[in-house]
């Protein structure tokens, strides 16, 4: 820990806080440090120390990472679309080696981060803080568990979003809010870890003249129907729906 102010780091914890959260825990031996010292984070390797690359995802798509015990594709930045400063990062933590065999928890997966550059370097004067760890009932005003932040098919932990515990909010100047991460389907723990991200929604356009619909007893015709994710996981989606030249209707009651 205290090398680590050497090479440039700052403290993760609160000086004071006011009874404000915890916000990184022991997923930064900046944090608070274990005996042998757990590793830094992937954000403090990256801003502070210059020992890894952190590429930015930009668009949809499936892709992995390798554990922060190496060096190369060992983390991922993703912009938060409701916001023009915060972003998020994305880790593999397993508990092996010398050092990282003391992180909390007892399970190996992928790790989240917020960052938010506004509130300058570190979180010792926070809130606000520069970097938290998103884990299961934590919020801006609970600590929640950080044993269980790390996201793992294994252990049915492999959604966040704004609808899941925990929710991705932001900082936002104390106010909260959405963040917008469409983080799912995290794979197994495995030599690498698959993720999927997707970003916007998905649009759906509808032709009348190839829709139909199932009628039963007691069942009447609505200008709405409900669309059934059966190729994914069980994760909630909003789709923008466009009707091209709709037929006359007829009430198939009669």
């Amino acid at each position: 820990h205290e090398f680590g102010h050497v090479l440039g780091a700052p403290d993760y914890y609160h000086y004071d806080g006011g009874g404000a959260p915890t916000p990184v825990g022991s997923w930064d031996v900046m944090g608070s440090n274990g005996n042998p010292p757990q590793y830094p984070s992937a954000f403090t390797m990256w801003k502070y120390f210059d020992w890894i690359n952190l590429e930015e995802i930009t668009q949809s798509g499936t892709y992995t990472l390798n554990p922060l015990q190496q060096q190369n594709n060992v983390a991922y930045r993703i912009a938060s679309p409701n916001s023009e400063d915060e972003y998020f990062v994305l880790e593999y933590r397993m508990q092996t080696g010398l050092y990282d065999v003391n992180a909390p928890g007892a399970r190996d997966g992928i790790v989240v981060y917020r960052v938010n550059p506004n509130a300058g370097n570190g979180n010792a004067q926070g809130p606000p803080d520069e970097l938290y760890v998103y884990r299961p009932g934590g919020n801006l005003n609970n600590n929640g568990n950080f044993e269980q932040a790390p996201y793992n098919l294994q252990f049915g932990h492999t959604d966040l979003n704004d609808d899941t515990d925990p929710s991705s909010f932001i900082y936002n100047d104390g106010a909260g809010g959405d963040g917008g991460l469409k983080l799912f389907n995290v794979g197994n723990a495995l030599d690498n870890i698959s993720f999927n991200i997707s970003f916007g929604f998905p649009s759906l356009v509808v032709e009348p003249a190839t829709l139909q619909f199932q009628m039963g007893q007691n069942e009447y015709f609505s200008d709405s129907f409900f669309i059934m994710n059966t190729g994914g996981p069980e994760t909630a989606l909003t789709y923008d729906i466009s009707i091209s030249s709709p037929p006359p209707y007829v009430n198939p009651q009669g």
